[in-house]
């Protein structure tokens, strides 16, 4: 449920919209768009004839190729070859979705075939999960925007957004949606407002995961309405124009204009935040 006090607030001054979506558009190309797929491969039925079809077996004397057995991991990604070639399948957008190099006769029934993991790449789509991580989310392993909603997997992930679902089955998931109702959308918390947000770099055998942590990216949360702890409301600290950081916690005690009224009462007798605090006792998502 959205804060009672905040639900009107995204009807923030064109300007200010305007301003931020000119600068942060371009960064919302890199998912909304990607191009990082690596391999592909001719699909079959069993491990052996994928292996076979591949070339991962001597013609000469029909053993795998080294590395490329079965119960290999070829990449040490935490996968087998043969988990690599069995794939996985979730709902992407409410349709079922296969992710693998079996065919469509041995794949779920009625799934749509997507590509699966590559056996010599740790992170196939270098989003920063590795394609173990990528099994355990459900994701598109050669995909780092699996519901192509402009919002990365590795981000959704650690937010706790759904990297499967753009808005078609649960509207907050949308990337213009507010669900923690602080007057930012989902892609402007991920963008952040320095138009920042470096999320990508390959995960690894050692980090799995590279997702930056909170903190040490320039991002909010969507899910909670005060990122930083500090008692002041992410977009409030966004717009305040007195230096108000959402990322790190500030005095809210402080009077950074001079005026006779700290952050925190200053944002109590703007229009649309007046009585926030005491219509919400605890942030969203708690």
């Amino acid at each position: 449920m959205k804060p009672k006090a905040v639900q009107n607030i995204t009807r923030r001054p064109v300007f200010f919209r305007l301003v931020l979506w000119v600068c942060c558009i371009g960064l919302l190309g890199w998912s909304a768009a990607p191009a990082w797929a690596q391999c592909n491969y001719v699909r079959a039925d069993s491990y052996l004839a994928f292996a076979t079809a591949n070339d991962y077996v001597s013609p000469s004397t029909g053993d795998y190729l080294g590395g490329y057995g079965p119960g290999d991991d070829k990449d040490g990604d935490g996968l087998t070859n043969r988990q690599e070639w069995d794939g996985w399948s979730t709902d992407v957008n409410g349709v079922l979705t296969y992710f693998g190099w079996r065919t469509a006769a041995t794949a779920p029934a009625g799934a749509v075939l997507e590509p699966g993991g590559c056996l010599e790449d740790v992170d196939s789509d270098c989003d920063g999960m590795s394609d173990y991580v990528e099994r355990s989310a459900l994701t598109n392993p050669q995909n780092g925007d699996t519901d192509g909603d402009g919002m990365g997997d590795a981000w959704e992930v650690y937010v706790g957004l759904d990297p499967r679902d753009d808005g078609t089955v649960n509207p907050d998931n949308a990337p213009g949606a507010d669900p923690d109702g602080d007057g930012l959308t989902s892609a402007e918390e991920m963008l952040g407002p320095g138009c920042i947000y470096s999320g990508l770099s390959c995960a690894t055998k050692e980090n799995p995961f590279t997702q930056p942590a909170f903190g040490e990216d320039d991002f909010t949360y969507p899910l909670h309405y005060d990122s930083d702890g500090d008692k002041l409301i992410d977009s409030y600290e966004y717009q305040s124009g007195h230096g108000l950081d959402p990322v790190v916690a500030d005095d809210s005690g402080a009077d950074p204009d001079a005026d006779g009224l700290t952050s925190f009462r200053e944002q109590c007798v703007h229009p649309l935040l007046a009585n926030f605090w005491g219509a919400n006792s605890f942030a969203s998502g708690e």
